[in-house]
């Protein structure tokens, strides 16, 4: 294939100049140099028989590592000049299968070791049409060296090269200082740099990602598929002699990605009594959470449970907007509250006020009003409440609940209604009313001549007292 190259480039050269003053070299002049690997042989077949065999250097332009590509020419000068690789014969998909093999071969991580650099060379000598190698430590028939695991290494790292870690795109919620783990499954991780914001602290085990936020906001971590040596791919060769083209393969075409951490903090709502600051425990408190900056709700409607709401959320404007309280409680008109990006947790209060029901209470005697004392008990007997009705009438307010209500005064001339009234009080009796009747004192009706007679006798008992006194 090169031979009828060189003659096709050389007649095309002198056809176009003539064949004075012809110049091979299109690019600048490099020396080619090797370095020796002592017992490393390659033994070259071509139809089943022996071609070529050398003595296995490793092999540089520039300082620049290179590999041969032509398994079946010999190299016979160290002047060789540079030129583009499509010079070189292969088509552009064979030039991006090299550069794959040179890119995962050598020098990739790990891949330091001598057996690398031989399945490499191999790798590409076996992309020329009918080139058949032995690797051996000496001679045709030395022992062979085994590179069967490097080069499926290499070769499984090509299958790959398009494929990024399983977590590639995805969005994630993680809270501020909470570590979470992602395991990637495509197993790709260690092809990749990462690239991300100091507020994160990252760790990479093999396919395993550690991540822990220590501040809140939105952050991305890039994955960067590392690079190789070479920045571009170079032939080198010198067309005036017969001797093997060289060539050092820049990265191939790398592809990146990325995934999105959105870490927030915890907000922690406390659902508690106005009155007493104490958690209320009861079901039934619904809320929902509205997002101020972008007018729209955050989830579902929340249910507390145990007197706590737990939510994370990031930075920016909020309000608590109630859907239902709990029994016995009236709903809150809602509560604002924003959190900074310093905030790493925020508790809220979030009160709610007793439902008070307007209980009137009413002492009578017939017609007549009172001026009476009464007490409220609960159940456990307990005083909640005590008052005094004026003009025959008070009011008072009590929380749901089962009360007992009694009289204990009343004015002179009327006797006490002793009876315990039993008061329910919920949504339905709100606004109840208790009346006390109490009767009147009646005196015993005497007749006028009995008074008369008695007031008589009054005085002759106290005439006949002075008169004894005196004769004493």
């Amino acid at each position: 294939m090169k031979k009828i190259f060189k003659m096709l480039l050389c007649l095309s050269i002198m056809l176009i100049f003539g064949i004075k003053g012809v110049k091979a070299d299109i690019g600048d002049h490099v020396t080619l140099t090797k370095n020796e690997l002592d017992g490393v042989w390659a033994y070259h077949y071509l139809n089943g028989d022996m071609w070529i065999y050398i003595n296995l250097p490793l092999r540089y332009a520039n300082d620049k590592l290179v590999y041969c590509i032509e398994p079946d020419v010999r190299i016979t000068t160290s002047d060789y000049i540079i030129y583009d690789f499509n010079r070189s014969g292969y088509s552009e998909e064979g030039k991006r299968k090299m550069e794959l093999i040179s890119y995962y071969g050598y020098r990739y991580d790990n891949h330091n070791d001598l057996k690398y650099y031989i399945a490499t060379q191999d790798l590409i000598w076996r992309m020329y049409a009918g080139a058949d190698i032995r690797w051996t430590k000496g001679g045709e028939y030395g022992e062979e060296i085994d590179i069967s695991k490097e080069k499926n290494e290499i070769l499984d790292l090509i299958s790959k090269h398009n494929v990024l870690p399983s977590f590639n795109d995805s969005i994630n919620e993680i809270k501020i200082n909470e570590t979470k783990e992602f395991i990637d499954t495509n197993g790709v991780l260690n092809n990749y740099d990462l690239e991300y914001s100091d507020n994160l602290e990252i760790t990479k085990e093999d396919n395993k990602l550690i991540i822990t936020p220590k501040k809140q906001g939105e952050y991305i971590i890039n994955f960067i598929h590392k690079k190789n040596y070479e920045s571009e791919t170079l032939l080198y060769d010198n067309f005036s002699t017969l001797t093997q083209s060289v060539a050092a393969f820049g990265a191939p075409t790398l592809i990146n990605g990325s995934m999105k951490i959105n870490s927030k903090i915890d907000i922690n709502i406390y659902k508690k009594d106005k009155d007493t600051n104490e958690l209320i425990l009861d079901e039934g408190n619904k809320v929902k959470i509205k997002n101020l900056d972008t007018d729209t709700y955050i989830g579902d409607i929340y249910e507390f449970e145990n007197g706590k709401l737990t939510l994370t959320l990031k930075e920016g404007n909020y309000k608590i907007e109630e859907i239902s309280s709990s029994y016995s409680y009236s709903i809150n008109d809602g509560l604002s509250f924003s959190i900074s990006k310093d905030d790493i947790t925020k508790d809220i209060d979030f009160f709610n006020e007793k439902i008070k029901c307007e209980i009137v209470v009413f002492s009578t005697s017939g017609d007549i009003k009172l001026d009476s004392d009464f007490e409220v008990y609960d159940l456990n007997g307990n005083l909640v409440y005590k008052g005094r009705t004026t003009d025959g009438e008070t009011k008072f307010y009590l929380e749901y609940g089962n009360y007992i209500v009694k009289e204990i005064t009343v004015p002179n001339g009327y006797i006490l209604n002793d009876k315990e009234i039993n008061l329910e009080v919920n949504d339905i009796t709100c606004a109840s009313r208790v009346t006390f009747n109490n009767d009147k004192v009646i005196m015993p009706i005497t007749s006028k001549e009995c008074n008369i007679s008695y007031l008589i006798l009054f005085f002759l008992n106290i005439i006949g007292y002075v008169f004894t006194k005196k004769i004493n």
